[in-house]
């Protein structure tokens, strides 16, 4: 027997702590709303509460932390009512909903709705009670004025019935004149519907001479009907015989149109005659449900969130935190609320997301990211991402939300990628440097056997080849290690003599036996633009590239002038060749850094991807077409155009 009992005070603990657990999430869960809520032991102890229940109270978190809300919060007339009604509620075991009159703390009066359960354990024995409470006083106040409407139109009829009953048609006239949709009607079943009562709902005189008209029209659905015409006929009975008014009705009336409208409906029982009175809420109640679909959608999106979404409240704490953050993080449901979002930044990192949050907090953040390392459940850090948006003021949310997701993974990728970039500049080096002496000793030695063996013998042009396949192999080291400079922006930009640098690249190529290099300039000395010091580069590939591809004997004219295009003057310098030429097909590959194919196709190599990416590098563009236009294999024309250095002043 014992041992039973032990078992059953563990069942009964280990049901208090579920429901514990449930009443906590669903505190947590409704502390952002102004929905109130509230959950109380039977011994008068408040074990959860809401921010909206406080304000509904007009106490304070630690004040109500501190009393027997059976005895503080349960006072007044309604005392004895409503203890019965949780005896009531431990007996049934359904929910109770009821309204009442509730005192506050400064002694103002709310008018509130009470939604009340039990929370019991599995031998039905209630653990806690808890209510969802709304506050109804604004519309207990429509419906004190309407009602005092009623009755100051019912002390009007009454003080006119003697009149009125000698001239119908001037009581109809002051029915017709009321500003409020309403129908009169005597024990006779004569019917009087006014303007204000058409213009609600369309219908006439005609339309409904008499009630059996109206509900049909009104109520289509049939089951519905029966619910409302079942529940008005029960309630007008007895103010019929009583001779007073009853309590306000909702009802949903279908229009002549077809629309249906939210309506509160009042009856009160004036003498012979009966007077109902028609309210539109219709757009009340609208907002009402827009407002609980906004937070539907809210709750929905954030629940669902594969990031971290968390609301911060006013005082700068945690009021909501996504079930995401379980999964990164590894605290537990609920264990964050109410914790300042700082404590868990690293130290270092701290001082930063408090500028950003304060930012946020000002609206002056536009929605940049804040990276910053976030302490996990373990003890390590997590490297992540957030962005806010201040929500302050917004129903149903009514903080600042930060969303935070992992950027872990990036952070390697980018740490791997410098890495791998790192490497691959220092082999770079390595290779240049290393290759580069290897070519000038192999270059010494040809040189130096070339000279022994003289012009006049026939070795000589056998050296001459390696030699200059040497050469060719440095300029390519050379372009390699140029365009890794350009790439990090290590070149300073300033202005530079077209002319003048052009002329110095050629002189590289005029003493080589067997090749004729012409010149022709159309424009005075002063050919000016901006550019770096890689700008001779530009003209030694083009001239390069035309001697590699060029025939036997090659023959290689220059060109340069002033042109005009789109309004600004530019310097344009031709490079044609007497080669093979390059295929339609090709023109627009042959500035690739990679061209499929071929090995042996121009454009294989680094040299014209360096001249296209020096040229827009200047802002200029450059192009091949044919040196005889429509016969490609009569050679290439290779055209640079570049925008002229701007004059002080000039537009």
């Amino acid at each position: 027997m014992g041992s039973n009992q032990k078992k059953t005070g563990k069942h009964r603990q280990s049901d208090r702590e579920a429901w514990l657990e449930k009443l906590e999430f669903l505190s947590d869960t409704m502390e952002s709303t102004a929905q109130p809520f509230a959950a109380g032991s039977p011994d008068g102890s408040l074990i959860a509460f809401n921010r909206a229940f406080c304000t509904l109270t007009g106490r304070a978190r630690e004040d109500l932390e501190n009393i027997d809300w059976i005895n503080d919060l349960i006072s007044g007339d309604s005392r004895e009512a409503d203890l019965e009604l949780l005896k009531t509620l431990d007996y049934a075991r359904t929910p109770q909903r009821y309204e009442k009159k509730y005192r506050r703390k400064d002694g103002t009066i709310k008018h509130i709705e009470l939604l009340l359960n039990t929370a019991r354990d599995s031998r039905g024995k209630t653990l806690f009670y808890y209510a969802i409470i709304t506050d109804i006083s604004e519309r207990c106040k429509t419906v004190e004025d309407l009602r005092q409407s009623c009755r100051r139109l019912e002390s009007v009829l009454k003080e006119r019935a003697d009149a009125l009953s000698k001239s119908e048609e001037h009581f109809r006239s002051i029915i017709e004149a009321s500003p409020v949709p309403m129908v009169v009607f005597d024990e006779n079943r004569n019917y009087t519907i006014n303007k204000e009562f058409t213009e609600l709902f369309g219908y006439d005189i005609e339309d409904v001479p008499s009630v059996k008209e109206w509900w049909p029209l009104a109520y289509p659905d049939e089951s519905y009907r029966k619910f409302v015409k079942e529940r008005w006929y029960a309630a007008v009975s007895e103010a019929v015989k009583n001779r007073t008014s009853i309590e306000p009705q909702e009802a949903v009336v279908t229009c002549k149109d077809g629309s249906q409208k939210h309506i509160l409906c009042y009856f009160a029982s004036i003498g012979e005659r009966n007077l109902a009175v028609f309210h539109d809420i219709t757009g009340r109640k609208r907002m009402e449900e827009a407002l609980r679909s906004s937070e539907v959608r809210f709750r929905a999106l954030i629940q669902n969130s594969s990031d971290i979404i968390r609301i911060i409240g006013r005082d700068g704490r945690i009021v909501y935190d996504s079930p995401s953050s379980e999964k990164i993080l590894g605290y537990p449901a609920g264990a964050m609320i109410g914790k300042s979002p700082l404590d868990f930044i690293h130290p270092e990192d701290r001082e930063m997301v408090r500028r950003d949050l304060n930012e946020v907090l000002d609206r002056n953040n536009p929605g940049i990211p804040t990276e910053f390392r976030i302490r996990k459940a373990d003890g390590s850090y997590l490297d992540v991402e957030s962005t806010g948006v201040n929500l302050i003021g917004t129903p149903g949310v009514d903080g600042i939300v930060i969303t935070t997701r992992p950027i872990t993974e990036r952070k390697r990728a980018a740490a791997d990628l410098k890495k791998a970039k790192d490497q691959a500049e220092l082999y770079l080096d390595l290779m240049g440097h290393d290759i580069n002496n290897l070519h000038q000793i192999a270059m010494g030695y040809l040189e130096f056997a070339r000279e022994i063996a003289g012009p006049e013998s026939v070795e000589y042009e056998f050296i001459d080849k390696p030699l200059e396949v040497l050469r060719r192999g440095a300029r390519l080291i050379d372009n390699v290690r140029k365009l890794q400079k350009l790439r990090e922006d290590a070149y300073v930009k300033g202005t530079y003599n077209v002319r003048e640098v052009l002329e110095g690249a050629l002189g590289e190529f005029r003493d080589m036996p067997g090749i004729t290099i012409t010149a022709d300039y159309h424009s005075n000395g002063d050919c000016r633009i901006i550019a770096n010091d890689l700008l001779s580069d530009v003209f030694t590939n083009l001239v390069d590239n035309a001697i590699k591809h060029a025939r036997y004997m090659p023959r290689i004219a220059i060109s340069l002038e002033k042109v005009r295009e789109n309004g600004r003057d530019h310097y344009q310098v031709a490079v044609e060749d007497n080669g093979p030429g390059i295929p339609d097909t090709m023109k627009g590959k042959i500035f690739n850094r990679l061209l499929e194919g071929d090995s042996h196709s121009r454009g294989m190599g680094l040299g014209l991807y360096m001249v296209k990416s020096l040229v827009e590098e200047y802002d200029g563009r450059v192009w091949v077409e044919d040196r005889v236009a429509g016969d490609h294999a009569s050679g290439a024309r290779f055209v640079v155009m570049l925008p002229a250095a701007r004059q002080p002043g000039a537009l």
